[in-house]
């Protein structure tokens, strides 16, 4: 317990101290298509530590109703997506992912997160906490955008808060006490991001009419209605 907070989902993995690349990495490495491994790794790299070391190669056969290699549930729960957290193997509880942590008040109205550094997109750009706000307050609150935000967002009709006390940091408070936000959300496809993702706002903020005034014109111009 700190200053009246719990944290959970704390970096509990070890960072080995020499990284591993696949064959086919490691070709495109040697070829020039992408930098040393040493150069693509974030100061803060996410370590998994799977069930099974396996080998490179060979054929996986999957059957499922949905086009990708594992739908549903289990695509958003198991880390295919970019929530901040994930689920661990048991689904008790949460670990991370995109944060590093994620501190809880006493009455469950301010989420404090922290994201893990040197993340990038795939441009080379860093992705910082003003992506989320972006997205969050650019694209969500936004009902030319979104009509109708998702109402995890919005207990009782009341908007959360968001605010980013540095590059690495979102605070997200609501009204009203949510101890499920933790579990229920910020891992989970029905929660944070909400299938929205996080946007890169140095590129997409050139096509929002909040920071382009020529967004609209220039929109029609491509042959897009708005």
């Amino acid at each position: 317990m700190q200053d009246g907070a719990v944290t959970y989902a704390k970096v509990v993995d070890t960072v080995p101290a020499a990284f591993a690349e696949s064959p086919m990495l490691t070709e495109m490495v040697n070829a020039g298509t992408i930098p040393p491994l040493a150069e693509r790794l974030p100061e803060e790299p996410l370590v998994v530590q799977p069930v099974e070391i396996g080998q490179y190669g060979g054929t996986i056969r999957v059957g499922d109703m949905s086009t990708n290699l594992s739908g549903y549930d289990i695509a958003w729960v198991t880390g295919a997506d970019n929530h901040f957290l994930r689920y661990t193997p048991d689904l008790t509880a949460t670990q991370p992912n995109v944060a590093t942590s994620v501190d809880v008040s006493d009455d469950f109205t301010t989420y404090t997160i922290h994201l893990r550094r040197g993340m990038k997109w795939s441009d080379g750009q860093p992705f910082t906490s003003a992506d989320v706000i972006f997205t969050y307050e650019d694209i969500l609150r936004n009902t030319d955008i979104t009509p109708s935000m998702y109402v995890g967002f919005r207990p009782e009709g009341q908007p959360m808060e968001m605010t980013a006390p540095d590059e690495y940091t979102i605070v997200i408070t609501f009204a009203v006490p949510v101890p499920r936000f933790l579990l229920s959300n910020l891992p989970h496809q029905y929660g944070w991001p909400n299938a929205t993702e996080f946007n890169p706002r140095h590129y997409l903020e050139q096509f929002h009419a909040t920071y382009n005034e020529n967004a609209a014109a220039e929109a029609e111009a491509e042959g897009f209605g708005t």
